[in-house]
């Protein structure tokens, strides 16, 4: 398991992301503080998950939605393929309980 780990890790693509991510890094944690700051109280996140859909369609993602739990989601095409919820914020229930498993990709509550 070592082995895959540091050869996945030694792949220039992997460092590349890894690099990009270390650059970044005061962005989105900016960028997260601006999503968490935005009220969300359980039934009432419709603000934050507009904001993160915008986000989204920033980031070039398309046919972004939020359905009717609240859980914003949108395509991302590249390289032939198409991947659904790509960017971060992931897609995820906004204003989770506390303690509460998390839903989808990603969590933002």
């Amino acid at each position: 398991m070592h082995e895959l780990i540091s050869g996945l890790l030694g792949h220039d693509r992997v460092k590349a992301a890894r690099q990009h991510i270390e650059r970044t890094d005061e962005a989105t944690l900016a960028r997260q503080a601006a999503l968490s700051a935005i009220p969300a109280p359980t039934g009432a996140e419709a603000e934050r998950a507009a904001r993160v859909a915008e986000l989204f369609r920033e980031a070039g993602l398309r046919e972004v939605r939020i359905d009717e739990a609240g859980n914003v989601s949108g395509w991302f095409s590249g390289n032939g393929g198409t991947l659904q919820d790509a960017a971060a914020p992931r897609r995820g229930r906004l204003g989770r309980a506390p303690g509460a498993a998390a839903r989808g990709t990603g969590d933002l509550g």
